[in-house]
């Protein structure tokens, strides 16, 4: 009898614990993030033009197969307050209290998964706002509908240097944003806010 609910047991156990297809990590913290995780993520860069300043949160998670094999995975995000997704190819914004979707493959190296999102801050001050701060959610599901959930807040903290020490890089490498503020990776024609180190213009793309 004991013999039989000890194996009992341990089969509960074997099928509870499915083991994940993926791992993830992310630009803001150290080692491989655990399903139900909390990512911090303080702003990065606030830069001025035309007397407002735009602030950017911009966290990078690196979803990897463990096997080194291909693997089919669904992202799914959602957001407090307007963000973005971009991943694996292209970018849906969010609005605030809703969800979007993506599917994509990735293998062992990793494909790079973006959940940020950008601000204005009309008043040109020198940190965002309490309404610039929010939170979010990602749930990544495998092909064996097992998932990782990762919580995320967008923090009004900022780390690292101040922006007046954010070098000028002509050479640096254009980042396009919409007139509302929100990040394009494949610009196509229409107007743009282009940044490029810490000098912004307004472009128009033909």
């Amino acid at each position: 009898m004991k013999k039989f609910t000890l194996m009992a047991a341990f089969a509960a156990m074997t099928l509870g614990a499915a083991a994940q297809n993926v791992a993830v990590t992310s630009s803001v913290t150290e080692g491989d993030i655990n399903n139900g995780d909390t990512v911090t993520v303080p702003w990065e860069i606030g830069f001025e033009m035309e007397g407002m300043t735009m602030f950017e949160w911009n966290p990078h998670f690196t979803v990897r197969s463990i096997s080194g094999m291909s693997e089919e995975i669904t992202v799914y995000a959602t957001s407090s307050i307007t963000a973005q997704l971009c991943w694996p190819s292209n970018c849906q914004a969010i609005m605030g209290g809703n969800e979007v979707n993506a599917t994509g493959t990735v293998n062992g190296t990793g494909s790079d998964l973006q959940f940020d999102r950008s601000d204005w801050d009309y008043e040109g001050g020198s940190t965002p706002s309490e309404a610039n701060a929010g939170t979010g959610c990602l749930r990544i599901v495998d092909s064996d509908n097992n998932e990782i959930v990762i919580n995320v807040v967008w923090a009004l903290e900022k780390e690292g240097s101040g922006v007046e020490n954010i070098a000028t890089d002509i050479n640096a490498p254009a980042e396009y944003y919409s007139l509302t503020g929100v990040r394009v990776n494949n610009p196509s024609k229409g107007i743009y806010i282009v940044k490029r180190g810490n000098k912004v213009t307004r472009e128009v793309v033909r």
